[in-house]
């Protein structure tokens, strides 16, 4: 019984971000006209990315409640979330490309600060966010060449 209740809650822990992350997905799937870098993947790589990462976020949060007495870094964790989950807002849907640029740099500093905080409690939670981050500065620098050539 404890297993498949564990199990459970992994796949629920899982779903949740990817769930989040599709509902933005479809909230600006009608986005503003922009000229994009000429570094930029092909639109079909950014669903599959993040919906990979989303689920590594979603096994992190997993791991960090079910291991951890650690209600400091679950709370950096969720910031970061919900700061990860507005920039697509600011940035598609609204076309505000310096002020999604300076949000998502907020968003690297808390990440930073999250990835610091996993090195101090699980090495393997922080390896398997590391993608994330690496991610998230690909984000950062096609965040500033869409303000420089719009």
């Amino acid at each position: 019984m404890y297993n498949i209740n564990m199990n459970r809650k992994k796949i629920i822990y899982i779903i949740i971000p990817i769930i989040i992350g599709s509902i933005i997905g479809c909230i600006i799937k009608n986005h503003v006209f922009y000229i994009k870098s000429s570094i930029a993947p092909a639109d079909i790589v950014f669903p599959i990315i993040w919906t990979i990462l989303y689920g590594v976020l979603g096994y992190t949060y997993y791991i960090l409640d079910i291991n951890f007495n650690v209600s400091y870094v679950k709370k950096i964790f969720l910031i970061q979330l919900l700061i990860n989950y507005i920039w697509p807002i600011l940035f598609f849907k609204f076309g505000l490309f310096l002020i999604s640029f300076l949000w998502i740099i907020l968003l690297d500093i808390v990440v930073l600060i999250m990835l610091f905080n996993l090195y101090k409690i699980n090495l393997k939670i922080l390896y398997i966010n590391i993608p994330y981050f690496l991610w998230l500065l690909f984000a950062t620098v096609l965040n500033f060449m869409t303000y420089i050539i719009n």
